[in-house]
């Protein structure tokens, strides 16, 4: 008693906005680091498939293991979140990172480089539902979209290094020498977590801007179990699982392995000028999540912004995989339009918290994200069996080189689900920001 009455005094209001956004921003550093190993391959295809001896499907493959991992952590990590507070997860998550990335760093064959990425996937997971969570808890309900935005421009930032940047170090020093320095760098940060990150501001005096977060914490494991069952008798958590994905899957597939290849091929340009438009939509999408995001906030409506952006990139991609003839120049800008509309996959967070239980934000974000990040961990994959089976038999430098028709006919899947999406996506109920109760 006497313990909640020292609490009350010290309660003087909600945290500064600098603290809350340091808070953020600590969880959204290592959602970097991850979003970074994520795309790295795109500019690694010809050093991993020499390296390990292995071909575009085992290569899709490899890259995937990021995806796998990440994708099975989702829903625990919200889950786990719920019990045992972000702060204790997130550190955790970056030692395992460094952890993952030092067996990447060391591997001598693919099965050890995949438990590295796959590590370092799981990680990936848990830094991106609980920096969302923490933003719910440090941060104005209001200023939610465009944390959620900002989180995937930070993850953006990380892949633009895996990119032009990368490739010239890749040049320089080859690409073990840069795991290690991940690796380190991954641990430190997961220092500085233990040591500034608090999962509420209660925790220092402050009044938290979630209004569950007292429920949260004496939700038992069963209780939080049965929610998550409610959660998914929800429409808007059943298309949250199956239009982003789509949109999200196609950018990161093409930019964190295909893209590179792909452009080489259809336009014969030298690998370095490859990754630099690559990272030129990785660009383009950092801006779109939160513009997308600030933009649904200032209209109080998810809808509209959202719809408009899955119709948008669905034709980008259409455009560029059924038009052989168009030029490098409307390729590229074609891509960037693409590329800004997938930003809408972040403004998915926000529908998908409203659309739940406030005392189940940090599951449902798992289920959303889980969503989001079933496209790459299909589409890689799918995309590098297609591949495989029409290859033409050139070989360049012991690496399988494959032309532009084969590239058209592996899109094909990415194209058919980007349209459903399209389809889908005005099913969704409208949540008005949060602002009306019961609205998805």
């Amino acid at each position: 008693m006497v313990a909640d009455v020292t609490h009350d005094e010290k309660s003087v209001g909600h945290p500064p906005a600098l603290l809350g956004w340091l808070i953020w921003g600590l969880g959204a550093a290592l959602y970097a680091i991850g979003f970074f190993q994520r795309t790295a391959p795109a500019v690694m295809t010809s050093e991993l498939m020499a390296d390990f001896d292995i071909t575009a499907a085992a290569l899709g493959n490899l890259a995937s293991c990021y995806f796998y991992a990440y994708v099975i952590m989702l829903i625990p990590s919200g889950l786990l979140s719920t019990v045992y507070g972000p702060r204790k997860l997130l550190t955790v998550g970056a030692v395992c990172t460094g952890v993952g990335l030092l067996l990447y760093a060391l591997a001598p064959g693919i099965f050890m480089a995949g438990a590295g990425l796959a590590i370092v996937g799981g990680s990936g997971a848990v830094a991106m539902v609980l920096t969302l969570e923490l933003a719910g808890r440090w941060l104005p309900r209001r200023r939610f979209a465009l944390a959620s935005g900002l989180t995937i421009a930070s993850g953006v930032v990380g892949a633009l290094l895996a990119g032009f940047p990368l490739r010239v170090t890749l040049t320089a020093i080859g690409w073990r020498p840069v795991m290690f320095a991940f690796s380190a760098l991954s641990v430190a940060l997961g220092v500085i977590v233990w040591h500034l990150v608090r999962d509420d501001p209660s925790e220092k005096g402050y009044l938290s801007y979630s209004t569950a977060a007292r429920t949260k914490a004496a939700l038992s494991r069963h209780e939080v179990l049965v929610g998550l069952r409610k959660t998914l008798t929800i429409r808007n958590t059943w298309l949250m699982l199956v239009v982003p994905g789509s949109v999200v899957g196609a950018i990161l597939s093409f930019t964190g392995l295909w893209g590179v290849p792909y452009l080489k091929a259809r336009y014969g340009l030298a690998t370095e000028q490859a990754a630099l438009i690559c990272s030129l939509l990785l660009a383009a999408m950092a801006v779109g999540s939160p513009v997308i995001g600030l933009i649904s906030d200032r209209v109080g409506r998810r809808k509209p912004p959202y719809v408009a952006s899955v119709a948008i990139a669905a034709v980008g991609w259409a455009t560029v995989i059924l038009l052989p003839e168009l030029p490098l120049v409307a390729v590229v800008v074609v891509l960037t339009v693409t590329s800004f509309t997938t930003g809408v996959g972040a403004l998915s967070y926000a529908v998908g918290r409203e659309s739940a239980p406030p005392e189940l934000s940090g599951a449902i974000t798992g289920v959303v994200i889980t969503g989001i990040m079933i496209g790459p961990a299909l589409i890689q994959p799918v995309t590098g069996l297609l591949l495989d089976m029409n290859w033409g038999g050139a070989v360049e430098a012991g690496v399988r080189m494959y032309d532009v028709a084969a590239f058209r006919i592996a899109f094909l899947p990415t194209l058919i689900w980007t349209a459903a999406a399209a389809l889908l996506a005005p099913w969704m109920k409208e949540t008005h920001c949060g602002e009306r109760k019961g609205a998805a």
